[in-house]
């Protein structure tokens, strides 16, 4: 077997929008600092490693126990096992993600299941006359 090739975060991060078909956008917070101004912060865990990939994590404290996987790209195996080490390592009992492809096939081959769904429409789509009368 060929010895694994490293690359840089910036490429990752291209692999990922080119599979994904979306941007790469950081998940943050605002909130406000004690001189009442607004501030943002990184909301989400980052792993690089350069010949494996990268996987962003969070955790939601308004749901305790879940291990929220915000982005996976690159070898599948690899993060697979160290998000189960995460979770375990921060006493989660659920892991829950989004996908851009489709969820039955992942929440058969994780003994999961869905929950909600995600709708996106154009901003136009929630004008209607009904809501905005002219």
């Amino acid at each position: 077997m060929a010895p694994a090739i490293a690359r840089s975060y910036e490429h990752w991060v291209q692999v990922y929008e080119r599979h994904a078909g979306v941007r790469w956008f950081p998940r943050t917070i605002l909130y406000k600092n004690e001189s009442g101004e607004w501030r943002s912060a990184l909301a989400e865990e980052v792993e690089y490693e350069p010949t494996k990939g990268i996987l962003t994590y969070y955790f939601d404290a308004s749901h305790p126990g879940i291990f929220y996987i915000g982005k996976v790209v690159g070898d599948g195996k690899h993060w697979k096992k160290r998000i189960h080490e995460l979770a375990a390592h921060y006493g989660c009992d659920t892991i829950e993600s989004t996908t851009y492809r489709n969820p039955e096939t992942w929440a058969r081959k994780y003994n999961g299941h869905i929950h909600g769904y995600i709708m996106r429409a154009p901003v136009e789509g929630f004008r209607t006359e009904e809501d905005f009368p002219a």
